[in-house]
């Protein structure tokens, strides 16, 4: 299996992210909202840290649109050109966001043959939608942004799974979010083959990842050891090193998988690996999750942050580095995991449920503030904001 590498750091470039890069990894950034396209912010975090990728998420988007001002300007010029309703005027803000992105990244995707410089966007929050409406929402949002390096993130539910086969079949860019245990993984592998093998003649150029809720997992194994024995900063660390061990278990699968015969079939037809993305929001305890960023550093992965952990990790030169992550432990710390009662398959389950619980409830309070915004605007005065 061949993967293009990330670019080498500059000798006096010796930080955390400098580590990163010489062991193989790529950084992504978990956040984006109008200010970082507007001030030129997103170019710069490009060039200085090396990213290549770009996921938006839709609490980011809450919060920026409901509780800020960024967006009224844009919301005031869809009114006046006739559209007042919240779904659409909501679809048109995120399109020419992530558009913008998707441009600020495409030198990078064009320089690596396709390879990296996408910008993921989720599909829709809900874990009711069937297949045939995943796909009709996934093609309705690539056309509407016809960018070739966006990548359209669905839920790893059983439809989502058939979504994302049928998706990578017609060549649009398609990838699991929220991916948080060994099974769910092997699935959404076995879906982006299925939909490769679907596809006739060349398959380079199709890209697709599985996000690893990695943050989630952290989190919810705190609250799980809650009432244990112990103290709180013992389960703290033990619930880092599981989310480690996950992470580690699902690149031995990913490795796995991505070398037999099935896969070198694909390969000789132009096909690329389906990257592992380890996602770290989620936490907000940015000085415990640090650590499990060391322990994920692995060769040819993703590492995805939200920006306040960037910025955190990238300052942390003196904090002492944690060693990777190695099979082994992985593996007794998964049986420790599961003597002190972790069932990590229902966990993974309530981490969807609870976080697809959360954007519905953000994507509500989005479209109240975009309404609210419009019926200012309709009535002749300036959007209204929180005081």
């Amino acid at each position: 299996m061949t993967v293009r590498r990330p670019q080498s750091p500059t000798p006096a470039d010796d930080g955390p992210l400098a580590r990163q890069h010489r062991a193989g990894q790529w950084l992504w950034l978990d956040y984006l909202r109008r200010d970082l396209l507007l001030q030129n912010a997103l170019r710069t975090r490009l060039e200085r840290d090396r990213i290549i990728g770009v996921i938006t998420n839709p609490s980011t988007f809450c919060q920026a649109i409901a509780w800020t001002g960024q967006y009224d300007a844009a919301v005031e010029e869809g009114v006046r050109l006739g559209s007042t309703r919240p779904e659409p005027l909501l679809e048109q803000l995120v399109s020419e966001d992530v558009g913008s992105a998707a441009d600020q990244l495409r030198e990078i995707y064009e320089r690596s043959d396709r390879r990296e410089g996408y910008v993921s966007r989720l599909v829709d929050a809900s874990l009711t939608l069937e297949t045939p409406e995943i796909c009709t929402q996934a093609s309705r949002w690539w056309q509407t942004v016809d960018k070739p390096n966006l990548m359209l993130e669905v839920w790893p539910s059983a439809s989502g799974l058939k979504a994302i086969s049928a998706l990578i079949a017609e060549g649009i860019n398609a990838s699991a979010g929220l991916v948080s245990d060994l099974d769910t993984h092997a699935a959404v592998v076995e879906a982006y083959f299925l939909g490769l093998e679907t596809r006739p003649g060349e398959l380079s150029g199709i890209g697709s990842v599985a996000t690893i809720g990695v943050g989630h997992l952290y989190h919810a194994v705190v609250r799980s050891l809650k009432g244990t024995d112990g103290a709180s900063e013992e389960n703290s660390r033990f619930a880092g090193s599981v989310a480690a061990s996950v992470g580690c278990l699902m690149y031995r699968q990913w490795a796995k998988l991505h070398s037999g015969r099935r896969w070198k079939a694909l390969a000789a037809r132009g096909a690329r690996p389906q990257r592992l993305v380890f996602a770290m929001a989620g936490c907000e305890d940015l000085d415990s999750i640090m650590p499990v960023v060391d322990q994920l550093v692995l060769r040819d992965t993703v590492c995805a942050m939200p920006i306040g952990l960037l910025d955190s990790y990238r300052a942390a030169h003196s904090r002492p580095v944690e060693p990777v992550m190695d099979a082994l432990k992985a593996d007794q710390v998964l049986n420790t995991a599961a003597e002190k009662g972790l069932i990590l398959p229902v966990v993974a389950k309530q981490i969807l449920t609870e976080v697809h619980d959360r954007y519905l409830e953000d994507l509500s309070t989005t479209l109240s503030a975009i309404s609210r915004k419009a019926s200012a605007v309709t009535a002749g005065l300036p959007p209204l904001n929180p005081n």
